[in-house]
């Protein structure tokens, strides 16, 4: 009898400590046992019931029916999430006849009343039994107030299908992120310009009190070069390592996060590589996170296409501002000649070498294949003068971060010459994709259905969430969503008008990107509102004005401050640099109604030029003057300022 009771007892234990390791159950009814789905579950009756008779656990499920591809119905629950912590959302499906598209879950996120974003997980078609379906991890976007989770179809979709045992837990975050400010780029140091090494680290909300980071830098022979130790806090902590001249050659960098009694709670390297000046690639990127092409700062302006493109599109775009092309499909040698003859570059993809989505190759069959087919291709390609890049993800989420993770590096090995480009499409997670590329980008489609001012929105997040330690080429709408029905839930579409593009446009370089990409040629030569020969001259308009303001928007020369008053004009984005002796401030409205503007300089203004209009402008005073921008207007200031 003892036996048994202390066996209970530890029974008992074990329990407990199980469940103090596992995410409470967040949903209320997620198994959908109570006898009705209301008041938790908001669900249209006419596809949406609890069904006692099929289920995975317990005694009934939620039942979708629907034989009218017209209608497009959710069952909802509203949740409340912590802006601090990350969850998952999880359900198990089962179908029946299911056609014209799937059964999955999704989370919503909205900002008031205007959706913000989402994450999608594919789901289940046809005629299967119970198979789970689970997001990847995620966090609260910045700004958003509310949030739902859903069971639903695809929009079109016909069939039966089942939901049950549903879960939305929260996880534990990772609890330490880190990026090189300097040297940001692959950790390279040009021999005798060393300076101190700057380190930014992100620490998660469960930190523990009185943590602290134990800093070696390490030789190529694992001899400690230096070592120091730094209290940290929950949040950003930027740090300075003292580094001696170092000599030529690979160094590690490696972080010991602890806690007070000296237990590892997390660790990481980072590769500090010093080289001689003349085994710089000839492209790179700078400490000032600019694209460098024979030691010259470039902006990127290009646009996405195909490796089928035409010469007669290449020649087009020969005659335009546009210096790159990021071309989807298997790059060749052909194409890179062709390109090199109409002077552009490729960003080459070989996003596609995964295992396991849409468009992996079809002699990819094995996750080992992945490195059998990209890393000869980057081999034979990489010496052609037209590279300029390598595009290793498109939009592909956190579950493939360890082979994001491998393509990276294999690009570092193979290709050392050219930086890697990666797209994403959630720009609040990519603090979590820094070690995975060169540069990174997120892609904001706003129009017509989400507000403009997300372009703006999404860089200004691309960039802090980037540490301010990679370049940010972002991604810009020139397409109608009417292009891609399968994906557009809206049924409707837009293309940008020119006023719009260059709005867009020009909001993601006032907050910080330093390349930008219109997604995309073939959609303009098919958009269904605008003909293509209407739209490339307009087209060709902005982007010659981006290239021609270029090299004042990579300027590292110190700008003068300018700024609006508080709380004045938030519709207003700004950049400020100074170039040739002049200070140029760019301004975009993002509003649909006029804004003025008070603008101050801490300066004397000598004189003042609007640059889109060549106005000349007069100061109210000599050190601020005024402006009213139309309508989703952008102003181009050059001012002149006495010593």
């Amino acid at each position: 009898m003892m036996f048994n009771r202390r066996c209970f007892l530890f029974a008992l234990a074990l329990l407990s400590l199980i469940t103090s390791l596992t995410s409470a159950q967040l949903l209320e009814n997620p198994d959908f046992e109570a006898q009705s789905l209301s008041p938790h579950w908001l669900a249209n009756a006419k596809v949406y019931q609890l069904d006692h008779a099929t289920f995975r656990t317990g005694q009934s499920s939620l039942q979708w029916a629907n034989n009218d591809p017209r209608q497009y119905l959710h069952a909802r629950q509203d949740i409340e999430l912590d802006p601090a912590s990350e969850y998952t959302f999880e359900a198990w499906i089962k179908t029946q006849d299911v056609k014209d598209g799937y059964v999955t879950i999704a989370v919503e996120f909205y900002a008031g009343d205007r959706y913000h974003s989402g994450t999608y997980p594919k789901g289940v078609t046809g005629t299967e039994d119970w198979t789970h379906v689970k997001t990847d991890s995620f966090v609260l976007p910045q700004g958003v107030t509310r949030a739902h989770v859903m069971c639903y179809a695809r929009r079109s979709t016909t069939g039966k299908a089942w939901f049950d045992d549903l879960a939305l837990t929260e996880v534990k975050s990772q609890i330490m992120h880190s990026a090189l400010r300097y040297p940001a780029y692959r950790g390279l140091i040009t021999r005798g310009q060393q300076r101190d090494i700057n380190l930014r680290v992100k620490l998660a909300e469960h930190l523990p009190a009185d943590a602290s980071l134990n800093i070696q830098l390490l030789d190529h022979a694992n001899q400690v070069i230096q070592s120091q130790k730094n209290p940290v806090k929950k949040g950003i902590n930027d740090i300075t390592i003292q580094a001696a001249t170092l000599a030529a050659g690979l160094y590690n960098l490696q972080l010991r996060l602890t806690d007070d009694k000296q237990n590892e709670l997390a660790n990481m390297t980072h590769r500090i590589n010093v080289v001689e000046a003349w085994q710089l690639p000839n492209i790179m990127i700078d400490e000032h996170q600019r694209l460098l092409v024979d030691g010259k700062p470039v902006m990127p302006i290009g646009v996405y296409d195909n490796v089928n493109i035409t010469d007669d599109e290449l020649a087009l775009l020969q005659n335009s501002a546009v210096n790159c092309v990021l071309a989807y499909g298997v790059p060749n040698r052909s194409l890179l000649d062709r390109l090199d003859a109409h002077d552009l570059k490729l960003i080459a993809s070989v996003k596609d070498f995964f295992l396991g989505h849409k468009w992996t190759p079809k002699n990819l069959k094995h996750v080992d294949d992945e490195a059998k087919l990209m890393r000869p291709l980057v081999k034979s390609l990489r010496d052609h003068p037209a590279m300029l890049a390598w595009y290793l993800n498109d939009e592909l989420p956190l579950s493939y971060m360890d082979r994001f993770k491998a393509h990276y590096q294999w690009v570092i090995e193979d290709d050392p010459a050219h930086p890697a480009f990666s797209v994403l499409m959630r720009p609040h997670q990519i603090d979590r994709y820094l070690h995975t590329a060169d540069v990174l980008g997120s892609d904001p489609y706003p129009l017509p259905h989400k507000p403009i001012e997300l372009a703006g929105q999404w860089t200004q997040q691309t960039v802090a969430q980037t540490f301010n330690a990679r370049p940010v080429w972002q991604v810009v709408q020139a397409f109608n969503w009417q292009n891609y029905p399968k994906v557009n839930q809206n049924q409707t579409g837009q293309t940008p008008t020119q006023t719009q593009l260059r709005n867009m446009i020009w909001q993601c370089l006032t907050n910080g990107a330093n390349g930008i990409l219109l997604y995309s040629l073939y959609d303009m030569q098919r958009n269904p509102d605008i003909d293509f020969d209407t739209y490339w001259p307009q087209v060709t308009k902005i982007l010659a004005e981006v290239q021609q303001h270029s090299q004042a928007l990579l300027s590292i020369q110190s700008p003068p401050k300018v700024t609006i008053p508080s709380g004045d004009n938030p519709s207003l984005s700004m950049r400020v640099t100074r170039w040739q002796d002049a200070a140029y401030v760019f301004v975009v409205n993002t509003s649909d109604k006029p804004q003025t503007a008070n603008f101050q300089i801490n300066t004397p203004i000598k004189s003042i030029q609007e640059l889109s209009t060549e106005q000349t402008l007069t100061a109210t005073d000599s050190q601020h003057w005024q402006d009213t921008l139309k309508p989703l207007d952008v102003r181009m200031y050059r001012i002149t300022t006495n010593p």
